[in-house]
């Protein structure tokens, strides 16, 4: 089942220092974390904080070359993961109406989720593995896990992008 999500900003992760996407559900209650690299966390960044480069970024690219095919992105969501590796599908909508589903990964698919303006959405199975992580990290030390000091962070208390 997929699950509406929020981005609540982006952090860095203190210990790799590789950007991190907070997405959070409705309620807010449950996040999901996802490692980004360093260009697509400044494609993601500067759309979140309405910012217009004097140059396209990729995503912006893409958008454009989209828009003038008559297509759209209609919603993206994060469906599943492995070996540590999230896998996203990004939806489009072609000028006759077709619907195709596209392979992508969870950075490029948020980057054009936010430029298109349409939900970003995630698996339940996804958010359950982190709450799994959050109800467990009680008993663990601090620092012995890179995800859970992470998963313990307070989105509100970040900066936002």
């Amino acid at each position: 089942m997929e699950i509406l999500m929020n981005i609540a900003g982006i952090a860095l992760d203190p210990l790799t220092n590789m950007p991190v996407v907070i997405l959070l559900d409705e309620k807010g209650d449950r996040k999901l974390l996802v490692w980004i690299g360093m260009l697509e966390a400044v494609s993601i960044g500067t759309e979140l904080a309405g910012m217009k480069p004097s140059r396209p970024l990729a995503h912006d690219l893409a958008k454009s070359m989209l828009e003038e095919l008559g297509a759209t992105v209609t919603k993206v969501a994060i469906c599943d993961a492995k070996d540590s590796t999230y896998y996203a599908v990004t939806d489009l909508v072609d000028k006759d109406g077709k619907v195709f589903h596209k392979d992508s990964r969870p950075s490029d698919a948020i980057g054009l989720a936010l430029r298109f303006k349409c939900p970003i959405y995630a698996e339940e199975k996804l958010l359950s593995n982190v709450n799994k992580d959050l109800a467990t990290e009680d008993s663990l030390n601090a620092g012995e896990s890179e995800e859970t000091d992470l998963a313990k962070m307070d989105p509100e208390k970040m900066h936002k992008a």
